[in-house]
């Protein structure tokens, strides 16, 4: 959807506020509010449909694409600052080779990042860049492509329609055959929390380092607890985790760098809901399943990457806290916001791609891959990854 598009439905959204717009007076506990209402009227979504079918995509009501007001989420003071560092990181990797590089994007939206990597290179190193995007949404992969080659007519630009997760054997292959005799950058943003159960994220980032190797991994996460079953936890964790990007909206607001309508959509659909998948739909169905950056890392080193940390430099405006520690972390008044993660696939210090599984007092030796959820559960609980996994897998 264009901008003009998107500014035509502002007073549609507008009007079909339950509550009245009150300029930058937008709290968490007025949402919070509206959605415990709906839930005790039982009016939430129930079906498994909200990510895989056009329902997520579109609101009946409102027909804006959830995907399509995401693109005010790369003003998001912490957002921004990230993706600037996963870009810069990405634009390090490319100069330090002469060879042909394939970038692969699990979950490449309409193509933004590539858009912004790409107008970071030179031309002669925009030629030697070649992009697989992956995602769900079909129409937001040809605009990836229309926008993709329109920025560098020389790149390459390959794409798979399909969750990480249900990718098949052949997929993966014919990736790494896209991939061939080129160093492998992959990234992913804001996507593979959308992954409901933890064997098949273990498996998801097996995949990726089994069958690519990538010289660079770089994975940026909303940092909070939204995977719990305890549903108490969950509406606090809910709760201070958006109050804190509610509170950098506001600032951000404050600097001209959001109107007062940009927040309406921000807030007022777009994490509103977010907030209503984390709160209303079933456990088996809802999507919004954020895990803590410090669970990632685990995840990401038992999948066989080795963890890097690089220093980045703190914003001259800055609307939140940073630290380091094997990753970036931001912060607001001590609440986790988001985090990026850098890893290598190359020298593994833990590769469970081939692990030895006791089985009926055998040890098999079985590639992790093709193991069962029993086997992925087992090696979890072994590992101990921090977090309860009773009850969860």
């Amino acid at each position: 959807m264009s901008n003009l598009k998107l500014n035509e439905k502002k007073d549609d959204l507008k009007k079909k506020s339950e509550k009245p717009f009150r300029g930058d007076e937008i709290t968490v506990d007025d949402i919070l509010l509206d959605i415990f209402s709906q839930r005790a009227q039982s009016t939430f979504l129930e079906d498994e449909k909200v990510l895989y079918a056009e329902d997520y995509f579109a609101d009946n009501d409102i027909d804006i694409k959830q995907i399509d007001s995401f693109d005010l989420i790369y003003r998001l003071a912490p957002f921004n600052y990230l993706l600037d560092q996963l870009i810069q990181r990405c634009v390090e990797e490319i100069k330090k080779t002469k060879n042909a590089i394939t970038l692969i994007n699990f979950g490449i939206g309409k193509g933004k990042l590539e858009e912004l990597l790409l107008n970071s290179l030179e031309k002669e190193d925009q030629a030697r860049v070649n992009i697989i995007g992956i995602d769900i949404d079909d129409s937001s992969l040809k605009i990836a492509q229309s926008c993709i080659e329109k920025k560098s007519k020389k790149s390459s630009f390959y794409s798979i329609s399909s969750p990480i997760e249900r990718m098949t054997n052949k997929e993966w292959v014919q990736i790494k055959q896209w991939a061939k005799n080129s160093l492998v950058i992959a990234v992913s943003v804001l996507s593979l929390h959308h992954i409901k159960k933890q064997h098949d994220r273990l498996r998801a980032l097996c995949n990726i380092h089994f069958w690519l190797k990538p010289q660079k991994f770089l994975l940026l996460e909303a940092d909070t607890d939204h995977f719990t079953h305890d549903y108490n936890q969950r509406i606090i964790n809910c709760r201070h985790h958006f109050g804190a990007v509610f509170n950098i909206i506001s600032k951000q607001h404050e600097f001209g760098i959001y109107t007062l309508e940009e927040m309406q959509i921000l807030c007022r659909f777009f994490f509103r809901r977010e907030m209503e998948d984390i709160l209303n739909i079933d456990e088996d169905a809802r999507l919004e399943k954020h895990q803590p950056i410090d669970v990632w890392k685990r995840m990401i080193k038992d999948a066989g990457f080795s963890l890097h940390d690089a220093p980045s430099k703190k914003p001259k405006i800055s609307f939140f806290d940073i630290h380091h520690n094997l990753g970036i972390y931001t912060s607001h008044d001590g609440v986790g916001v988001l985090g990026l993660i850098e890893a290598s696939g190359t020298s593994g210090i833990i590769p469970l791609q081939q692990i030895h599984i006791c089985k009926d007092k055998k040890i098999e030796k079985k590639s992790m891959i093709d193991l069962s959820k029993n086997e992925c559960e087992s090696i979890l609980i072994q590992e101990k990854i921090a977090m309860d996994f009773s009850g969860i897998l």
